[in-house]
């Protein structure tokens, strides 16, 4: 079964990773409700019912995850700290309407992407049949080797990690979503979350 554990969801309009966040916050305060006011540290086996606003088994499997590591370890967030997710999301949709609707084709991405940062470098090989390689490195060593397909859907660049590139159990397939922000002909921006962009630059195949 393909893991979607992080990435955007179209459906939802949010961010998966936080989608885990808003599950562990509720945790944390479900803990301190019941009069446990300190965390911890065992995770219950099972959650309570999942908010009606998560559909989707796959969505709803990852806010349970999220209650129950909240209620094991979490501390609930401020009165600030609600204030600056708020601002977050409202800065992001802001974002997002501003940078409307790209309807960007597959084929116009076909080629060689790099970015950097530091010593760390990612390239990736977008074949046009949908074939995906990729290599990250820190300077002259090579941290780790991806291979697998890609797409682009709803505006958003799709990897499927045959290899499970990201961790996890070996040889699971992982699919990574992010929102591409702007394109040109050799210049690729995409957003991996509310406040994250990498800048990938087109490379020839010896650069």
């Amino acid at each position: 079964m393909r893991k979607k554990l992080v990435g955007f969801d179209p459906k939802m309009k949010k961010w998966r990773d936080d989608i885990f966040g808003f599950g562990f916050g509720a945790g944390a305060e479900a803990r301190v409700a019941a009069g446990i006011p300190s965390p911890r540290g065992r995770v219950p086996k099972t959650a309570p019912a999942v908010p009606a606003e998560y559909f989707g088994r796959s969505l709803r499997a990852l806010w349970a995850r999220g209650w129950k590591y909240g209620y094991a370890i979490g501390t609930p967030d401020s009165r600030d700290g609600k204030k600056r997710i708020r601002k977050r999301e409202l800065t992001w949709k802001r974002d997002l309407n501003k940078r409307g609707p790209l309807r960007v084709k597959s084929a116009y991405l076909v080629g060689r992407w790099r970015t950097a940062r530091g010593e760390y470098a990612k390239v990736w090989n977008l074949a046009g049949n949908g074939a995906l390689t990729g290599r990250v490195t820190k300077s002259t060593s090579v941290i780790a080797d991806a291979k697998g397909t890609w797409k682009v859907e709803d505006d958003c660049l799709v990897f499927d990690y045959k290899d499970d590139f990201y961790g996890g159990e070996m040889g699971a397939p992982y699919e990574v979503r992010s929102v591409i922000m702007a394109v040109t002909r050799n210049q690729l921006v995409v957003a991996t979350g509310e406040t994250a962009r990498v800048r990938y630059s087109r490379t020839s195949r010896h650069s």
